[in-house]
């Protein structure tokens, strides 16, 4: 990898986000039994992950400016400490309220998690940031594949509770790996992914700056024509406007957590699924996502002028694929599944590496921490209403159409949130 990214940085952060998604997504999988436990209502199981992304909310952005001022290794040890803590109180709850707890108490870990790996992942180069950032997130389906077939299965053998011992394990270890591991200038030594013993050119964030690169300097590979500004890169002509363009984020995340908390209980209750293949498809579209990630954030950098709108058609596929699922049937529905994961978890990685090149690239933490809080917010909010607007388990198709408008609406917004690339003045010019 180019600029800021090792191996090391890249793989740590693809483990503590698969670590984070399994804790997370994990109690989604058990939802069958939990309701068993606990006597849970529809909306009590979105409240599921509502809660762990409440908790979530409430520590992305100072995650964010943590990461900035510490460096993102000890910031991610505290983050997989947490959720590890978080998901031990749930798993030993005598009562509902203990449970959820605990569950939001492994949020305040969820949102620490993504800042510091958004440092470590990023490349420098926006020829790369789309497809790096999407490899790093494929973290997040790949510990929900891994919630969907590992969990109901332990939890079917050996309960609940002891089930989620297999997400506290991956979370220790992370939580290990990152207070031990190496620290180097892309794994932190107190000042970041880019830090130094000088003070950071905001132009070309990995250099110090009394090392200035004129515009047209072919060595500078985050602008090689010479196109210069904050990191964008030679061809990019429009970027996110922020604030504004967070909206997009707050409700492709709302849908995305609504369809992994409450697909399991709407194939068991409406199609009639046993609690086991319910995990295997939510396993399949979450496959589907760590196949999109990676896709959408290629073809975001081959389209980097206008990575809004890749995110765009991403939505609207997104709506597409929702509307479908309830009148697929047993030979279509593995299809529609996969396309829903494609879509409507796939946009993550591009929408990041946009929010990051309408920022300042010298500070990613204190840039996409918003990010993750409207995110966050969204995971909040969205799943409870889908929940209810599926009335108790009767009105399954208004609950996903509720779904497919929310995506629409995200990639309609975008057609104005998005403004032109600043650009520096050429040297000498006025």
């Amino acid at each position: 990898m180019r600029g800021g990214t090792s191996a090391y940085g890249l793989a740590i952060s693809l483990a503590a986000l698969a670590a984070a998604s399994l804790t997370a997504v994990g109690f989604s999988a058990a939802a069958p039994l939990l309701r068993g436990t606990f006597g849970l209502s529809e909306v009590e199981v979105g409240a599921i992950a509502s809660c762990v992304y409440a908790g979530a909310a409430a520590t992305s952005v100072a995650g964010g400016r943590f990461t900035d001022r510490l460096g993102p290794a000890p910031v991610l040890a505290v983050a997989a400490g947490a959720l590890a803590l978080g998901a031990a109180v749930a798993a030993v709850a005598p009562a509902r309220w203990l449970f959820f707890a605990g569950v939001a108490a492994a949020g305040l870990g969820y949102g620490l998690v993504n800042p510091p790996t958004n440092v470590l992942a990023d490349p420098g180069s926006p020829r790369l940031r789309g497809l790096t950032m999407s490899i790093k997130q494929t973290g997040i389906p790949l510990g929900g594949i891994l919630a969907g077939l590992l969990v109901p299965r332990a939890a079917a053998a050996v309960g609940w509770r002891w089930a989620t011992a297999v997400p506290i394990a991956g979370c220790v270890a992370v939580a290990a790996v990152a207070a031990l591991g190496p620290r180097d200038r892309s794994t932190g030594t107190g000042g970041g992914a880019h830090s130094h013993s000088g003070r950071v050119d905001s132009r070309r964030p990995d250099r110090p700056s009394g090392q200035v690169v004129a515009p047209g300097d072919p060595t500078d590979p985050t602008d090689p024509t010479g196109a210069g500004g904050a990191g964008y890169g030679p061809a990019v002509a429009l970027r996110l406007r922020l604030p504004l363009a967070l909206a997009f984020g707050f409700l492709m995340a709302g849908v995305q957590v609504a369809v992994f908390t409450l697909l399991a209980v709407y194939l068991v209750d409406d199609r009639g699924s046993a609690a086991t293949a319910s995990g295997t498809a939510l396993a399949l579209l979450l496959a589907g996502g760590l196949a999109g990630r990676p896709a959408w954030g290629w073809l975001s950098d081959r389209w980097q002028a206008d990575r809004g709108r890749v995110l765009q058609v991403c939505a609207l596929l997104s709506a597409a694929f929702l509307a479908l699922l309830p009148a697929a049937g047993p030979g279509w529905l593995p299809v529609v599944l996969a396309g829903i994961g494609l879509c409507s978890v796939g946009w993550n990685g591009a929408y990041l590496a946009a929010v990051a090149e309408a920022g300042d690239l010298a500070r990613i933490g204190s840039t996409t921490g918003p990010a993750l809080l409207l995110v966050n917010l969204g995971a909040v909010v969205v799943p409870p209403v889908v929940g209810l607007l599926s009335f108790g388990g009767t009105r399954w198709p208004l609950a996903w159409a509720c779904c497919a408008a929310l995506s629409l609406a995200s990639g309609a917004l975008l057609q104005w949130l998005r403004a032109p690339a600043a650009r520096p003045l050429p040297a000498g010019g006025r």
